[in-house]
């Protein structure tokens, strides 16, 4: 049975409230990344076939039946994976005091709802992003580009290159590449680029007019999706009067990937596991009463867990920015 609380009251109401205004939320992407998958369970345990102990590109030479009637056989071995859900949430206060001084502006506690789940939104992003970004904690090979994308080299970086060289990598691996996944500050330098610009007009770049959109990149090197986000988040203290914004996704790597969503067998880099015990759905809201204290408490929380699943179906390309 999911999770109940007699003192806290799901709002499913608010939570449609909620999708409605994401819009304010736009270019949100780690759910697009780590499609999100139900799990029956909070913690769970799973097989996975790797390149080496389950032989997934060995070849046999001799396939030729033998004298005997018999043929050679094969021997397949599985690894087992875990993944384990966290419990995260936040909390907003709506004070009786405040919501009727507002009333006449604003719905607070919609206001307040909408504003929490930013917040924790945010998180989220922000996990998978470290996640999916980094070598060193998704355990996906990295790169350096050919030349680096610095604004110096805008005439010689070479993006196409860099781009069929992780996927020739990707290939040996066995897999294929739908995906790309950069921030908005390396999207809009290297679709400057001359290299790049030459890859997809030819020579006619010198007669000015062109203009590159994700979909036109994307069908260039044959991939279904390219995720641009700019969405940046204060890394300043809290409480102060000016904010220290700085890029969700940064600039360092550029991300080529395999996304699928569903069962594991479908391949991809990840998902995110929600526990379904505990949460319906990526973001759970509630609310409950703070009589002594005349505030009500709005509550967006989320039990899940951001897994790689394949570090075989990515490639990242360290940039070299600066």
């Amino acid at each position: 049975m999911p999770y109940a609380n007699a003192a806290a009251v799901s709002r499913p109401e608010l939570k449609v409230f909620l999708e409605q205004a994401r819009l304010a939320d736009k270019n949100l992407i780690a759910d697009q990344i780590l499609p999100v998958k139900d799990s029956p369970g909070m913690t769970g345990r799973y097989p996975k076939f790797t390149l080496a102990l389950g032989g997934l590109l060995d070849v046999e030479l001799n396939t030729k039946r033998g004298a005997d009637g018999s043929y050679n056989r094969v021997s397949r071995k599985w690894e087992w994976d875990t993944y384990d859900c966290q419990d995260r949430g936040l909390e907003g206060e709506i004070d009786d005091s405040q919501a009727h001084e507002m009333a006449q502006f604003t719905d607070l506690e919609q206001t307040e709802s909408k504003l929490v789940r930013r917040n924790v939104a945010l998180s989220y992003e922000i996990r998978v992003a470290n996640l999916v970004m980094s070598s060193a904690n998704s355990g996906f090979t990295a790169t350096n580009s050919v030349t680096p994308y610095t604004e110096a080299n805008i005439a010689t970086m070479d993006f196409p290159q860099d781009i069929t060289n992780a996927q020739a990598r990707l290939e040996g691996n066995g897999t294929m590449a739908n995906a790309m996944v950069i921030s908005l500050d390396v999207w809009n330098r290297v679709r400057r680029s001359t290299k790049l610009l030459q890859y997809i007009f030819g020579n006619t770049i010198g007669n000015g007019g062109q203009a590159l959109d994700p979909k036109r990149v994307a069908d260039a090197f044959q991939l279904d999706n390219i995720f641009i986000s700019g969405k940046k988040y204060n890394a300043g203290k809290k409480g102060q009067n000016t904010v220290s914004l700085s890029s969700i996704w940064g600039t360092s790597t550029v991300l080529l990937a395999n996304i699928q969503g569903g069962d594991f067998n479908t391949g991809g880099i990840g998902r995110t596991l929600t526990w379904t015990e505990d949460a319906s759905g990526l973001y759970v809201v509630e609310t409950y009463r703070e009589e002594k204290l005349r505030k009500d408490i709005v509550r967006v929380r989320q039990n899940t867990s951001e897994k790689i699943i394949d570090t075989n179906e990515a490639q990242l390309i360290t940039t070299q920015w600066s």
